[in-house]
């Protein structure tokens, strides 16, 4: 892994954290005014105007590639960087699956997006949960999870929670906003990371 981040093995993290009482930790930042994805400078991947591959079709009907953990958490390194934040890894491999399939699935047979909004009861976090939940239970073995983004790195303080998936196809890290089903790429220049879950 890059430079001197030390990884921690779910054994270790368990007995270290044993005898301690749990950290709460709440929210006390305000949710942002505009979703993070239509801030400038974010790369958003279009999904019509980035057809897949008859290669990658093709794929879908065959078998599928192992991704070894370490390749999904060098991709989260790079594209979102490996400072100032925890992330979990579940699992020691995942399933191959690229960003075209998740996106056919998300659009075409989930209907998170179409969920109501309620401010404390059915926020980002609920949103981001439930579309998590949804890919995983269909595309098995996918790496697909949860994402906070904690604040702007010009000091704005907002916190927004997303959905964060792996293409081993472009070997990247993709961003999904569960309320309107788009696809993006983080913004390292803008955008802190809080907590990665997959």
């Amino acid at each position: 892994m890059a430079g001197k981040q030390r990884e921690m093995k779910l054994s270790e993290y368990l007995d270290k954290y044993a005898e301690e009482e749990a950290k709460v930790i709440m929210a006390d930042i305000v949710p942002p005014d505009t979703a993070p994805y239509l801030e400038s400078g974010t790369e958003l991947f279009d999904i019509e105007k980035t057809p897949e591959s008859g290669e990658e079709v093709d794929r879908a009907f065959g078998g599928r590639p192992n991704v070894p953990a370490a390749n999904v958490i060098r991709a989260i390194q790079r594209d979102i960087g490996s400072r100032g934040y925890d992330l979990h890894i579940s699992d020691r491999s995942y399933t191959g699956y690229s960003i075209w399939e998740a996106a056919r699935f998300i659009r075409y047979h989930d209907n998170t997006n179409h969920m109501r909004y309620i401010s404390e009861v059915f926020d980002c976090d609920d949103f981001a949960e439930v579309l998590c939940g949804a890919v995983n239970r269909v595309l098995r073995g996918i790496p697909f999870g949860i994402m906070v983004l904690r604040a702007n790195l010009d000091g704005s303080r907002w916190g927004h929670a997303t959905n964060i998936g792996y293409c081993h196809r472009q070997d990247r890290i993709y961003l999904v906003e569960p309320q309107n089903d788009k696809f993006y790429r983080f913004n390292r220049g803008t955008w802190r990371p809080g907590m990665i879950i997959i």
